[in-house]
């Protein structure tokens, strides 16, 4: 089901900012087919989070991959991008020792799960958003 997450909007962003800043400093954004995602994504990581709305479904048979979908929205703009999401520090804690760092770094996944009712299996439909 679709899931949102209304309490952590800039920590999203920080995950976002972080897989940019990966992809620019490697030089990954140039082997992408449309490299204008990789510049929605950096929008999306230094914007007003009060501006965003953010989707991410869980894909089937795949546990830690999503597909999210921003949409950004202002008075003076708008703009919606989408992506397959696979949560490498949510697929990394599955093999690591405890004592790992890996541990310690905080995920889409984790943050999915701190939106989620005491039941996962009856999450509601849901969209990452400080606006009402």
């Amino acid at each position: 089901m679709l899931r949102m997450l209304p309490k952590h909007v800039e920590r999203f962003q920080e995950i976002v900012a972080l897989l940019v800043d990966f992809d620019f400093k490697t030089g990954r954004y140039n082997r992408y087919r449309d490299q204008e995602h990789h510049w929605l994504r950096k929008a999306i990581s230094v914007c007003d989070p009060g501006c965003l709305r953010v989707t991410a479904l869980p894909l089937p048979e795949s546990d830690g991959v999503y597909n999210v979908t921003v949409t950004y929205s202002s008075e003076r703009s708008r703009f919606r991008t989408s992506w397959i999401h696979e949560d490498g520090i949510y697929q990394e804690r599955k093999t690591a020792p405890p004592e790992h760092p890996v541990h310690g770094i905080v995920c889409l996944t984790d943050l999915l799960r701190d939106e989620l009712p005491e039941n996962p299996v009856e999450t509601v439909h849901a969209s990452l958003s400080v606006k009402s």
